[in-house]
C-alpha cells in the first residue's frame, strides 16, 4: 500500500502565500501570520515539516517528487536537519545526482523532480538505471511538492 501525500499552493495564485492575490505578501511585512519573524507565511514550511515527519516516522521507502533542484536540495536538508535518518539513506535522482539505492528490503527516501522522473526521452545508462530501480520499488510513501503547479 502506498499513501500519497500532496503539498501545493491552495490559493492558486501562484506567489506562495495563502491570500488568494498574484503578489508576493513576503516581501516588505509580516506575512499576516504573527509568528513574531521577518516575514513570510509559514504554511509552506509547515507543509515540509509535514512530509518529513511523514517521512521518518513509516519506515518504508519514500519517494518526494520536486519541481526543481533547489526543492530537492531544501527537503535533503530538512530530512536530515529535522529526523534522525541516516543522510546515507537520502537518495537524489538528479540531473545531477543519481545515487544508488539500496535492495529493495531496506527503506530509503528518494528525493527527485517531476521532470526527471516523466522525461520521455532518451537517457544515458545511469539515469536508465536509476528509472528503472524507481519503477519497480515499492513505495510506502509518495510525496507530491508543489502538485499544482
Amino acid at each position: 500500500m502506498t499513501v500519497m501525500m500532496m503539498i501545493y499552493d491552495d490559493d492558486n495564485d501562484d506567489d506562495g502565500d495563502d491570500d488568494g492575490d498574484d503578489h508576493d505578501d513576503d516581501i516588505g511585512d509580516d506575512g499576516g501570520d504573527n509568528d513574531g519573524d521577518d516575514g513570510g507565511d509559514d504554511d509552506d514550511d509547515d507543509d515540509i515539516v509535514s512530509g518529513v515527519t511523514a517521512a521518518s516516522t513509516i519506515k518504508r521507502a519514500t519517494i518526494i517528487m520536486c519541481i526543481n533542484n533547489a526543492s530537492v536540495n531544501q527537503w535533503k536538508e530538512q530530512l536530515i536537519t529535522w529526523t534522525n535518518l541516516q543522510p546515507s539513506l537520502i537518495k537524489l535522482f538528479t540531473s545531477s545526482f543519481k545515487d544508488d539505492l539500496p535492495n529493495s528490503s531496506e527503506a530509503c527516501v528518494v528525493i527527485t523532480t517531476y521532470s526527471m522522473v516523466c522525461h520521455g526521452g532518451k537517457r544515458s545508462s545511469r539515469g536508465e538505471m536509476m528509472i528503472q530501480a524507481v519503477g519497480s520499488r515499492e513505495w510506502g510513501l509518495m510525496i507530491l511538492d508543489e502538485v499544482s503547479v
